[in-house]
């Protein structure tokens, strides 16, 4: 039994490594600014698009270049993604269901207006669902702010009375990828501070 909790807790600490570059903080940002910038004009079914081919990708291309040539490579279990990708869409219906019932027992009803008001706070916890998952998967305690973060800057920006009803999830997800960007630089300063590149690989 303990040899089973040292594994776990052994790739806990090894994903948790692999995810202090900062890396993943910028990427998010980048397709969140994206996405505000462009889910009014209707090209974000673009980016989603983009998203699933070469996200993962382009996340594997920047750190083969700067976190394997400081810290090493380990492969670490892989996931049934169908599995994760049924337990996403589970928490994203289990989220719409609760929040347009809460919506229509407050206000009354259900409108167009409403929805886009609200947005920014289903946004955030679907925010709150993914970093929940990276906690889990790392034990990071930084997740919880970001968890935080995400979930209270959404309610905020549905709370607030903008005269325009699209002006305020475009405003919540711009804040949330400058935000995110903005830590993932930091997060990266920081780790190729601590780990510089290791000699045998500069000679290579």
């Amino acid at each position: 039994m303990s040899g089973e909790i040292d594994l776990k807790e052994m790739e806990r600490r090894a994903y948790r490594a692999m995810q202090r570059d900062g890396v993943t903080e910028i990427l998010v940002g980048l397709v969140l600014l994206v996405a505000g910038g462009t889910w009014r004009n209707g090209a974000t079914g673009i980016l989603a698009v983009f998203m699933i081919l070469y996200m993962r990708k382009a996340l594997e291309y920047i750190k083969e270049r700067v976190t394997y040539p400081r810290i090493g490579y380990a492969k670490l279990p892989e996931e049934d993604s169908a599995e994760t990708g049924k337990g996403i869409l589970l928490f994203m219906v289990a989220v719409l269901v609760v929040m347009g019932i809460g919506i229509v027992i407050f206000y009354g009803g259900l409108t167009s207006h409403l929805i886009y008001q609200w947005l920014p706070t289903f946004f955030g916890l679907m925010m709150l669902g993914a970093f929940t998952y990276m906690r889990g998967k790392t034990g990071d305690p930084l997740y919880l702010a970001y968890i935080a973060y995400s979930v209270l800057t959404g309610v905020a920006f549905s709370l607030y009375d903008f005269s325009e009803w699209r002006v305020g999830f475009t405003l919540y997800l711009v804040l949330l990828g400058a935000t995110f960007i903005l830590v993932g630089a930091v997060r990266m300063a920081l780790f190729m501070h601590r780990y510089p590149v290791r000699a045998h690989e500069t000679s290579e």
